[in-house]
């Protein structure tokens, strides 16, 4: 039975797919993309979806970053909070008393800097992979790659937006008249329709954040992992051709997540792994691996 990827845009309004600041910037760079002739740019990424049949196994993995030493860390808290007194006692007076302690063991052949079995790993946050899907099409008898090449191309690759006439190229205001009469007025109109035309010309839309989701033909979703950037798209075809056209074409799209959201950060059901829903509700997970 084979899997089906789905790969499609997510609205980064949605405060249930993308969290934190990211909803207020986007309203920001919405309003200003509006401007310059970007609205229907985003209007028409928001809507494609590229699909495929998947042809290589997933990889996935999950990591938790230690660096350093709490020994280290707190020389360091030492020193910043050294300047500080607490309950009347001055920090510099611990802060000496380290430094003093650990010069004096140096000189016998030890420190507290947190080295050899003494150390302790500081936790420093967690990361996932990024992954990739691979899709292939026999053309002679399968003709959606027609689709799913530009679609993928848009998602991932997004191109220039067409320079629009702006609203300073317009019909000027009912002082136009006079205003036009001022030396050097006109000039200055003219200059400034210049600039934001060229804007509008130099600007284009980020390749925006995606679902990637993969279920069997039954519908049902086997992974279901994002919010997920595009990083590389790969194209290859074979040599043999039907009609002109490669036998075989192969689309290979690279991933990055765009966002750890950790468990709270998703809704129950919601990514899924290997058809299990694994992040969510921490509790409700807890209760249920531990019934």
């Amino acid at each position: 039975m084979s899997l089906i990827v789905n790969i499609s845009s997510i609205d980064l309004s949605d405060t249930n797919k993308v969290t934190g600041i990211t909803k207020s910037l986007n309203k920001l760079s919405s309003s200003v993309g509006n401007i310059f002739g970007g609205k229907s740019t985003k209007e028409i990424i928001k809507g494609t979806r590229c699909s495929g049949i998947l042809q290589n196994d997933i990889a996935l993995s999950f990591t938790n970053n230690w660096t350093g030493t709490a020994y280290q860390g707190l020389y360091q808290g030492l020193e910043a909070l050294s300047k500080q007194t607490v309950f009347g006692v001055s920090l510099n007076a611990v802060k000496a008393t380290y430094d003093v302690s650990n010069t004096m063991l140096n000189m016998g052949g030890m420190s507290i800097v947190g080295t050899g079995a003494a150390s302790t790993r500081m936790y420093n946050g967690s990361s996932i992979s990024g992954l990739s899907v691979s899709m292939k099409w026999y053309t002679p008898m399968d003709d959606t790659y027609k689709i799913a090449i530009p679609a993928i191309l848009i998602l991932g690759f997004p191109s220039q937006r067409k320079a629009e006439p702006t609203s300073a190229s317009g019909t000027g205001s009912s002082n136009s008249g006079w205003i036009d009469k001022i030396p050097g007025v006109s000039d200055l109109k003219s200059v400034f329709t210049d600039i934001t035309d060229t804007l509008s010309t130099l600007l284009s839309y980020n390749p925006p954040p995606v679902t990637l989701n993969i279920s069997n033909s039954a519908g049902t979703d086997i992974f279901n992992l994002y919010p997920l950037v595009i990083t590389n798209i790969s194209f290859n075809t074979s040599r043999e051709t039907c009609n002109g056209i490669p036998v075989v074409i192969g689309i290979t799209v690279g991933f990055e997540f765009y966002q750890i959201k950790g468990n709270n950060g998703y809704a129950n059901g919601d990514f899924k792994i290997a058809g299990v829903s694994a992040l969510g509700d921490l509790q409700k997970l807890a209760n249920q691996v531990n019934q």
